[in-house]
C-alpha cells in the first residue's frame, strides 16, 4: 500500500468541506479507490465548490494532478 499517498490524500479528506450525500444515513462526499477520487454531491454548484476545495488544497500542497 502507497503510505505516501494514503497521508497526502488523508490531508485533502480532512479539510474538503461541503455537502455531500447521503448513503443508508451516512454522509459521503468523497470517496477513495487507489489513485483515483470520486467527489460526491448532490448540486452543480457543492461541486464546483468542493472541486475548487480540492484544487486550492492540491496546489497549495504542490501534488501532481492529471
Amino acid at each position: 500500500m502507497p503510505y505516501i499517498f494514503v497521508i497526502y490524500v488523508d490531508r485533502i479528506v480532512d479539510k474538503a468541506t461541503g455537502q455531500g450525500c447521503h448513503i443508508q444515513y451516512t454522509g459521503v462526499r468523497i470517496l477513495l479507490y487507489a489513485a483515483d477520487i470520486l467527489l460526491l454531491v448532490p448540486s452543480v454548484h457543492g461541486l464546483q465548490f468542493l472541486f475548487f476545495t480540492v484544487l486550492l488544497l492540491v496546489k497549495k500542497n504542490y501534488y501532481n494532478i492529471r
